[in-house]
C-alpha cells in the first residue's frame, strides 16, 4: 500500500487502516459511526500519523466517498457483508466512482460454507442474514437490524457490475472466508491468488512441545508414542486439552512468532488457543470444524514470558468432539517487507 490513496469502506476502529498509513499508504476512513471515526482521529495523533482521513457517511443508501479517481486502492475488510444487499450495491457503484485507472478493490467476505456450517442450512434457498448474523456474531444480541451475507463469484461480479473482474481470489480459514480483488477489465480471466499457503511455514522450527506433557481438562485423553487422542465431553467450548506452562526467557522470547499446530479431526470441532499468562487473555485462535487432516497456524508477537497451549471443543450447539494431535511445534518466522511494483 505503500504511496497510494486507500479507501477504507466501514474501517471501523481503524487498526489495519492505521497500520497501512504508518507503512506509507494515504489513508481516508469511512463509516457510518462518527465515535469510530473520531478513535481514528485521536490514535493517529497518538501515533504522529499524518495521512490519514476519516469521512462521515450520513446516508449509507447514497454514500460520498469523495471525488472522482481519487483512490487507488478500495478496501472492504468484513464490512460489505454486514449490510443488505441494496446497501452494498450503492456502496461498490459508489467506489467504482472513484477508483482511479488501475486501482482495485479488495474485499473480504464470508462463503455459503460458513453460513451453512454455522447454521446447519443444506441449501441456499434457506438463508435467513439475521439467523445468521446472530449465530455467527453472537455480541449482535437483539439489535433491530442485524444482517450477515456470504458471497461467491457470481454475488460479487453482480455487485461489482459491468468492466470489472476477479483478477485475485482465496479461500481462507477452511473455506469459510475469502479475498477477492477486483480490477478494471473488459475480458474474463483466471483468478491468481494472494499468497501461498506453504510460505507461511516458511521459517525456523525453535522447538515442539511434548504431547505427553498436555493434561486433560474436560475431555478424555489418550496419549500414545506419537499422537494424543482426545474425546470430549457434550459442551460448546470448554478447554479439552493444556498444555503446560511455556516460561520464555527473555534472550529467546523475540525469537517466537508462529505456532504450528497438526492435527486430525474425527467429528465436531476445535479451536486452539495461545493463552498468554500474565496477561491472562488468548493472543491467537485457530478453528478446525470440517473433518480430516489441519495444519494450523497461529501468528503472534514476540517478547512473551509465559505462554499455555490451549485445545477446546468449538461446537455452536452442544455435542461431543473427537481429535487425534500429531504435533505443537513453535518457530521463528522473519517478517517479510513487500513493496508494490509501482507501475
Amino acid at each position: 500500500m505503500r504511496g497510494r490513496a486507500v479507501l477504507s469502506v466501514g474501517s471501523g476502529l481503524g487498526f489495519l487502516e492505521l497500520f497501512f498509513a504508518s507503512h506509507g499508504a494515504s489513508m481516508t476512513c469511512v463509516d457510518i459511526v462518527a465515535s469510530n471515526l473520531e478513535v481514528i482521529r485521536r490514535k493517529a495523533t497518538l501515533s504522529r500519523v499524518s495521512n490519514v482521513e476519516t469521512r462521515l457517511v450520513q446516508d449509507p443508501e447514497c454514500p460520498e466517498y469523495g471525488p472522482a479517481d481519487s483512490c487507488d486502492v478500495a478496501l472492504f475488510y468484513g464490512s460489505l457483508m454486514t449490510m443488505p444487499l441494496a446497501l452494498q450495491q450503492a456502496c461498490i457503484q459508489q467506489v467504482k466512482s472513484v477508483l482511479r485507472p488501475g486501482g482495485t478493490m479488495i474485499l473480504m467476505l464470508y462463503t455459503w460454507e460458513f453460513a451453512r456450517e454455522t447454521c446447519g442450512w443444506s441449501d441456499p434457498s434457506q438463508f435467513d442474514p439475521a439467523e445468521f448474523a446472530r449465530a455467527s456474531d453472537p455480541s449482535v444480541g437483539e439489535e433491530h437490524c442485524p444482517w450477515s451475507d456470504w458471497h461467491d463469484d457470481a454475488k460479487v461480479l453482480a455487485l461489482a457490475g459491468p468492466g470489472m473482474v476477479i483478477t485475485r481470489r482465496q479461500i481462507w480459514n477452511q473455506g469459510r472466508y475469502v479475498w477477492y480483488e477486483l480490477g478494471h477489465s473488459s475480458e474474463d480471466r483466471v483468478p491468481g491468488t494472494f499468497f501461498t499457503e506453504a510460505t507461511l511455514l516458511e521459517g525456523q522450527v525453535l522447538f515442539d512441545l511434548p504431547l505427553e506433557e498436555f493434561t486433560a481438562a474436560d475431555a478424555t485423553v489418550v496419549v500414545t508414542d506419537d499422537t494424543v487422542d482426545v474425546a470430549t465431553t457434550e459442551n460448546q467450548f470448554h478447554y479439552a486439552l493444556v498444555s503446560p506452562s511455556i516460561e520464555i526467557d527473555a534472550g529467546r522470547a523475540e525469537n517466537l512468532n508462529l505456532l504450528v499446530v497438526e492435527l486430525f479431526l474425527m467429528n465436531g470441532g476445535l479451536s486452539v488457543g495461545l493463552l498468554d499468562e500474565v496477561e491472562n487473555r488468548f493472543i491467537a485462535t485457530a478453528l478446525a470444524t470440517t473433518s480430516g487432516k489441519h495444519r494450523l497456524v497461529l501468528r503472534f508477537p514476540g517478547s512473551l514470558s509465559s505462554l499455555r497451549v490451549v485445545f477446546s471443543n468449538h461446537r455452536q450447539l452442544a455435542g461431543a468432539s473427537t481429535f487425534h494431535v500429531h504435533r505443537v511445534a513453535f518457530m521463528y518466522r522473519p517478517l517479510l517487507s513487500l513493496e508494490l511494483d509501482s507501475g
